[in-house]
């Protein structure tokens, strides 16, 4: 199953920077602390029968910024099943990126730019 996600333009250059030079504002945060998360849900819970026996009911992913240790940060998805975290990605550099994990899959692309008339 596959999601399509938007961002805006800015949080792209912001995040997609902040993975590979040390950002000040982060060394005043704890190590592992979210700075950005988006998530995505995948068939939403449905009441009756259909719940039962649905093999995604409550599966969502996270898209998650993470701060480091050393000021920078690193991108990843989550993915939770029935609340339960069942899988993540290895931790990337952009946010702009496609986030896949037991078949799940999150595309994370810009927002288009607004023309003002």
């Amino acid at each position: 199953m596959k999601k399509i996600i938007k961002v805006s333009k800015e949080l792209i250059e912001k995040f997609n920077n902040a993975c590979n030079v040390v950002v000040d504002e982060f060394s005043s945060m704890e190590d592992e602390s979210i700075v950005f998360e988006q998530q995505v849900k995948f068939n939403p819970v449905r009441e009756g029968l259909d719940a039962e026996i649905s093999p995604t009911k409550g599966a969502i992913m996270d898209i998650q910024v993470v701060t480091c240790a050393n000021d920078t940060c690193y991108v990843q998805g989550v993915l939770y099943i029935n609340g339960k975290k069942v899988g993540y990605t290895e931790g990337g550099s952009r946010l702009n990126d496609v986030f896949t994990v037991n078949g799940y899959t999150v595309a994370v692309t810009q927002k288009p730019d607004v023309i003002a008339a």
